[in-house]
């Protein structure tokens, strides 16, 4: 990143630091989103977070499209 548009000092609301592990590929979009929004990764992922469309049960929009859960078997509760 360079000349990269840092957020303010103390601008943060009650900040947490996360730690995730994410796939290389999402990593380098990542960068290279927030190089192009011409801010930090950090900015940038709390701007998605914020903005992500959900339904009506608060999933993401197209998140059980791009995740079936065929996999799971039926269970019976009788």
């Amino acid at each position: 990143m360079s000349n990269v548009r840092r957020r303010d000092r103390g601008s943060l609301v009650d900040a947490r630091k996360v730690g995730l592990w994410i796939e290389g590929p999402a990593d380098k979009r990542l960068t290279a989103l927030a190089d192009a929004a011409d801010t930090t990764r950090s900015a940038l992922t709390q701007w998605l977070i914020e903005r992500a469309d959900v339904d009506a049960d608060g999933v993401p929009v197209g998140w059980l499209n791009d995740h079936p859960r065929e996999e799971e078997l039926p269970i019976d509760t009788r």
